[in-house]
């Protein structure tokens, strides 16, 4: 059996099966993950494929020795540069732990054990008064990722047979809930750090309107602009993929202005200047965020640059109709499925069918209440609901409740409603009078009246 699953990261893992033969092998496009799980299936059926051994002189080879060949290699260098920048410090902790095993002895536990220590480290720049200060989840599963990186890269060469980080369940950091409201976005493009400065004004300003991720706009080069239409199209992403950020029209004639206005040797279009005299660099937006943070108290509501991209991504998935495709094409998701996580803010927008279910509800209710005889609703077919969204109730005065109240029961007392003094309406009895039409009425009617 052959079959290709899509992982969180948005790569794929191939799996191959037939009977006791098995084997898994992760890639960055379907495709390819596909034509290696059916070629080899197909030379496990033909009894052509043999389960990869360990050859004896790889068998001494240990963690920092897979991890020294792993970045000489081709998969290492066709990662992103800002990837294998922050993987190399990710490795470090990584090979002083594990560095000296072999790497066909390293097993499961030993990733799991690696784990638990690591979160129970304290970090190196945790204050001394912050006794509970621990690594973040978020760089011990980095540092797992670097090491799965490399047991991938041996199970290749056949240094070793399986991936022990595979399957190993890492730590996983709280999602960014916090959201971002019109006025705070208000106050951090007016603030005078932003307001200004024209390119820290326009960085922000696309930040906020474009779903962009922080670090590729402050890469961003000029060449990769084109004024028509206007757009910033950056040949590889976080995900290896192409993406085209939209400028808005109310800002493309003032953008186009500021690129040609621009005659700094800097290749960026939003840049800063580097440590020597006449080189540059990426725009440093953090040192500008740490002023807003100081002076907006951003830190204390967990407000970080990446925030922005959240709530962008949040308000086309509540204010538009946009399809998951659509939405990932925008904001630059490889597949729609990194979009689950929002996909609970589009609840508001079945409020009509809600609606109309309770309707069905309160028509239920009354016709109890009321004492209509009406077929039960199972003997015809059902029917389609309709949406509606009649204006919501507006909080009403004490008297005006308690003289609703006192009509709604006078009507259900004459449909044979009984309501007992002194008794809460939800813990009233359901006992109903005896009809004025039935048979006690009927005798009494009958009766001669007497004559004082």
């Amino acid at each position: 059996m052959a079959s290709v699953v899509q992982l969180p990261s948005g790569r794929f893992r191939a799996f191959a099966r037939v009977k006791e033969m098995k084997a898994a092998q992760v890639f960055e496009r379907r495709e390819e993950a596909q034509i290696w799980a059916d070629a080899t299936e197909k030379r496990m059926r033909a009894g052509r494929w043999a389960a990869p051994t360990v050859k004896r002189e790889d068998a001494r080879k240990t963690v920092q020795d897979g991890f020294a060949a792993y970045v000489q290699s081709e998969d290492w260098l066709r990662k992103a540069e800002v990837t294998r920048r922050v993987e190399l410090r990710k490795q470090l902790p990584v090979i002083e732990a594990l560095g000296t095993r072999y790497l066909s002895e390293l097993s499961a536990d030993d990733v799991r054990n690696y784990i638990a220590k690591r979160r129970k480290t304290r970090p190196s720049r945790a204050k001394k008064d912050d006794k509970e200060a621990r690594l973040s989840p978020d760089q011990i599963r980095l540092e797992v990722a670097a090491l799965s990186a490399m047991c991938n890269f041996a199970v290749e060469r056949h240094w070793m047979e399986t991936n022990p980080a595979r399957g190993v369940k890492r730590p996983t950091s709280n999602r960014r809930t916090v959201r971002l409201d019109d006025e705070l976005i208000g106050q951090i493009l007016a603030h005078p750090k932003v307001r200004g400065d024209l390119r820290t004004y326009l960085y922000f300003r696309l930040l906020f309107s474009t779903v962009c991720r922080p670090g590729e706009l402050a890469t961003a080069r000029k060449e990769w602009f084109r004024a028509n239409p206007p757009q910033i199209r950056i040949p590889r992403t976080k995900n290896e993929d192409e993406r085209a950020i939209i400028i808005p029209n109310s800002m493309a004639l003032g953008f186009s202005r500021y690129i040609e206005s621009d005659d700094s040797s800097s290749p960026y279009i939003f840049s800063s200047a580097g440590r020597e005299k006449g080189t540059w660099k990426p725009f440093n937006y953090a040192g500008v965020w740490r002023v807003l943070a100081r002076d907006l108290q951003l830190r204390q509501k967990g407000i970080v640059p990446h925030v922005a991209r959240h709530e962008g991504v949040s308000r086309l998935f509540e204010r538009t109709n946009l399809s998951d495709g659509q939405i990932a094409a925008v904001s630059g998701h490889r597949t729609a499925q990194a979009l689950w996580r929002y996909k609970h803010l589009r609840a508001e927008h079945s409020r009509g069918i809600v609606n109309a279910l309770d309707n069905i509800v309160v028509e239920a209710l009354g016709s109890v209440v009321n004492g209509a005889n009406r077929t039960a609703q199972s003997n015809f077919p059902p029917e389609m609901l309709v949406p509606s969204n009649p204006p919501i109730d507006k909080p009403k005065s004490r008297k005006q409740e308690q003289m609703e109240t006192k009509a709604r029961q006078l009507s259900e007392i004459r449909n044979g409603a009984v309501y007992f003094p002194g008794v809460p309406l939800h813990e009233q009895p359901t006992k109903r009078a005896p009809s004025q039409g039935g048979e006690n009425h009927k005798k009494q009617s009958n009766k001669p009246e007497q004559s004082k």
